[in-house]
């Protein structure tokens, strides 16, 4: 109607052989758990003193091999994308339009190496990396809205024109996940998704020391500042007493 021209575009696809990879030499110690709300597995570790210095590495299955890393496929993983766009081109020389899409792309492992090794390793997780849960897609795209007019002006006997443009492009932030600055785990890298806590008794703060100028900092006052930081973030406020999801939250709009 009126020169409108409306689109509107869905597409669904469903994974059958998604790439997946397992450490064949590494496995998970279940009966070693936190003592607290965080009961997450463990993986085997070459000391059974964790007070050791080094004692963030975990112990292989059989020390006669590193990492025996296992290619297989999945059919666990599905997209979707919904697009809505409107035109019209003016007799005056105006041409306009403006389109919304909205996509989410779930996965095990998004692939995002050329090393078998580093896409077993780098995933986000809370159950070991050989157990992954399906979860949202590095490259799961959110929300984009992509707008522009233009107008064109003849003249001399239409042998000239003159062109001007405006374009607009905003997008959901990259996808992001909140994790611990360690190995929790000890399966040997830094990929463990938080827990969430609902209130300072769910986690063991302990004093920070003095250092040079710095005083010392309290638990109570480590707690202030992180209870703080959680409700000032609409993801992590509303998932309280949770573990974080892998890429569950998103930079900023832009």
């Amino acid at each position: 109607p009126a020169g409108i021209n409306a689109t509107l575009e869905g597409v669904f696809s469903k994974t059958y052989n998604n790439i997946n990879f397992t450490n064949l030499n590494r496995q998970e110690n279940e009966t070693f758990e936190f003592d607290g709300v965080d009961k997450r597995p463990r993986y085997t570790t070459s000391s059974n003193d964790h007070t050791k210095s080094g004692y963030n590495s975990a112990a292989r299955i059989d020390a006669n091999y590193e990492e025996i890393v296992y290619l297989q496929n999945t059919n666990e993983g599905y997209s979707y994308n919904l697009s809505f766009q409107l035109q019209k081109l003016f007799d005056f020389g105006l041409d306009a339009s403006i389109a919304y899409s909205y996509g989410e792309s779930y996965d095990l492992n998004s692939g995002t190496s050329s090393v078998a090794y580093s896409n077993w390793r780098y995933v986000n997780q809370v159950n070991g990396l050989n157990n992954l849960e399906l979860s949202k897609s590095n490259f799961s795209p959110g929300s984009r809205i992509v707008g522009f007019v233009s107008y064109k002006k003849e003249y001399m006997n239409k042998s000239m024109s003159t062109s001007i443009s405006l374009y607009y492009n905003g997008q959901s932030g990259q996808p992001l996940s909140y994790i611990y600055n360690g190995d929790m785990n000890y399966d040997g890298t830094t990929n463990d998704l938080i827990y969430i806590p609902k209130q300072q008794s769910d986690i063991n703060l302990v004093t920070i020391p003095a250092s040079g100028n710095t005083p010392a900092i309290t638990p109570e006052e480590q707690w202030a500042q992180l209870n703080a930081f959680i409700e000032s973030d609409k993801y992590l406020s509303e998932h309280r007493g949770e573990y974080a999801e892998r890429n569950g939250a998103r930079l900023p709009f832009q």
